[in-house]
């Protein structure tokens, strides 16, 4: 995914764990965020609790794995702006980053 988001043209910074990106994001202030909805430590939905909480308004992108009504829900409430069920493809993420963003960085 960070390959993809690179050969598209964004900036990636990547993090091992949920706490990890809350700390990484207050400090560097990303235009997007795509995230995965389970990670260790603080999982996808709790870090788009906080960060919303905290008053970060930037768009999120949060990926699963597990394709479910109610996970979507409950992740669209804490305030993700797409949800996108794994395996996630290069065309549809690509769709998805040009919806949020209103364009990419480049003409990918």
């Amino acid at each position: 995914m960070c390959r993809v988001m690179r050969d598209l043209g964004f900036a990636v910074i990547e993090a091992a764990d949920g706490g990890e990106a809350l700390l990484r994001i207050k400090q560097t202030r990303p235009e997007l965020l795509v995230t995965d909805c389970q990670m260790p430590g603080t999982d996808g939905i709790r870090l788009v609790r906080a960060l919303r909480g905290s008053g970060m308004t930037m768009p999120i992108i949060m990926i699963s794995g597990v394709n479910d009504a109610v996970i979507t829900r409950i992740a669209r409430e804490a305030g993700v702006n797409h949800f996108l069920t794994k395996p996630v493809e290069f065309h549809e993420l690509r769709e998805c980053l040009r919806q949020v963003l209103g364009r990419l960085p480049n003409a990918a």
